[in-house]
């Protein structure tokens, strides 16, 4: 029983110790709820703390790796776009030099045609003016002779007159060929009704002066052949100048004494 009166005792007087202001003051300053607060604060603030340190390091680490990423792009597209313009350059380079290569050689085959060209050309102007010389001295009366009483010969042919006319030059001893041959007329002048006549003579070309002189000079050795022992080789003279030697045989031969022997007017041998 004592000890009931002494808890009854004890109430009253812990109420008079503390105050309602007191008992506001010591609720805004009870420890209970500030060990609390000092407990949440120390035991929440490190981990928060670590965590935002850990996020901003691996944002970092991000980054830089993202900046190697693109310098190690970079470096390999430059890388790539220089192997590409050196490797465009190298073909461009190749091509250019084949190509050059091909026109050299097709310029060089032009121009051998062009050589060429030219060289035909020449002998064709050179034949063309050998030709028109040789047609010239066929022309003219100096490099002509006259072969006189040739028989007819088959089909008169300027191939087969040429063949006779060589076939003589190797009877004189003359190792050269004539140029053109052809009778005074075109028609054959033994006929039928006069058999006695003579043919007309061949009108020889030669290629120069030299060959006709030749031939005069050795003319006199047909008279030791057979085959050409009647045949007589003259000079050919213009039409004005048969005319006048034939005029010249006609006053003559109206004269007994007097004969026309190698284009002059002799006295006959009695």
């Amino acid at each position: 029983m004592p000890r009931c009166k002494n808890k009854s005792s004890f109430a009253p007087q812990f109420a008079r110790n503390y105050s309602s202001s007191d008992t506001d003051n010591d609720l805004s300053y009870c420890p209970t709820p500030k060990r609390i607060s000092t407990m949440s604060s120390t035991s929440a603030s490190p981990s928060h703390a670590a965590k935002t340190e850990k996020s901003v390091d691996d944002i970092f680490q991000i980054l830089i790796t993202i900046k190697d990423n693109q310098e190690s792009t970079r470096k390999s597209l430059e890388q790539r776009m220089t192997n590409l313009e050196k490797n465009f350059t190298r073909e461009i380079k190749e091509n250019m030099d084949k190509l050059k290569s091909e026109i050299t050689l097709e310029f060089a085959q032009v121009d051998n045609k062009i050589k060429e060209l030219k060289t035909k050309m020449k002998d064709v102007e050179f034949k063309q003016t050998q030709n028109v010389n040789i047609e010239n001295n066929a022309n003219s009366v100096q490099p002509k002779l006259v072969f006189k009483n040739v028989q007819p010969i088959d089909n008169e042919s300027e191939e087969s007159l040429k063949v006779y006319a060589n076939g003589l030059l190797r009877a004189l001893e003359l190792d050269f060929d004539v140029l053109k041959v052809e009778r005074i007329t075109a028609h054959l002048n033994r006929t039928a009704a006069n058999p006695n006549q003579r043919p007309k003579p061949l009108i020889v070309s030669f290629v120069d002066e030299t060959h006709r002189t030749n031939v005069l000079r050795n003319k006199r050795k047909l008279k030791h052949n057979e085959n050409f022992s009647n045949i007589y080789i003259e000079q050919d003279h213009s039409r004005c100048e048969r005319m006048q030697e034939a005029n010249m045989r006609r006053i003559v031969k109206a004269i007994p004494d007097l004969e026309f022997k190698s284009g002059r007017i002799v006295q006959k041998e009695h």
